[in-house]
C-alpha cells in the first residue's frame, strides 16, 4: 500500500497550507495568549462552529503512547466512513496506517509544537482517491501540563 504522507513543524502561520488550518490556528493563537497553549477547559468548540465538523479532540493517554478521541466531527465521519469518536487510535487503525498516523501525533504531542501533515488518506477504506491537509495543535490538560490534540482537516486541497 502506498502511503503518501508528509509530516512537518509549523514555524510560520502563514505555512499552513488551507483555510480550515488558519481559522483554528489563529482561535489557538488567541486562547494561547501569552502561553505555549490553551488549556482544553478554554475552548469552545462552538466558536469555530463552521470548521467543526473537520475536527478532532484527542486525548493523551500514557504520556502520548495512545490517543483516544474525544471528539470526531461529523463532516470527518462522513468523508472518511467511520465515526471515531470514543476510539483510540491503537482500536482503529492496521499496522502501518498506526505508525504513520501514531507518528505524527506524537510529534504534535512531544514536541508541543504545531504539526501539519499532507497526504493521502489510505487509512480509511476505499477512500485513498482523497487528499488531506491536517493540522495538528497541543493543548493542555491544566496550565502547564500538556494532555491533548486538536486536530483540523481538509480535504483534496493539493
Amino acid at each position: 500500500m502506498d502511503f503518501l504522507f508528509k509530516n512537518h513543524i509549523v514555524v510560520d502561520p502563514d505555512d499552513i497550507a488551507f483555510d480550515h488550518g488558519r481559522e483554528v490556528y489563529h482561535y489557538w493563537e488567541l486562547k494561547r495568549r501569552d502561553r505555549p497553549q490553551p488549556c482544553w477547559n478554554e475552548l469552545d468548540l462552538m466558536d469555530i462552529y463552521r470548521v467543526a465538523p473537520y475536527m478532532t479532540v484527542k486525548d493523551a493517554l500514557d504520556d502520548g503512547d495512545d490517543f483516544c478521541n474525544r471528539y470526531f466531527g461529523s463532516g470527518l465521519a462522513a468523508v472518511l466512513g467511520y465515526d471515531g469518536t470514543g476510539k483510540k487510535l491503537t482500536d482503529n487503525y492496521s499496522d502501518e496506517a498506526l505508525s504513520l498516523i501514531m507518528d505524527v501525533c506524537q510529534t504534535a504531542f512531544r514536541s508541543q509544537q504545531i504539526v501539519q501533515s499532507n497526504g493521502r488518506v489510505t487509512w480509511a477504506s476505499d477512500k485513498d482517491f482523497l487528499n488531506y491537509s491536517c493540522l495538528y495543535l497541543p493543548i493542555d490538560r491544566d496550565p502547564g501540563v500538556p494532555g491533548h490534540l486538536l486536530s483540523v482537516f481538509d480535504f483534496n486541497v493539493f
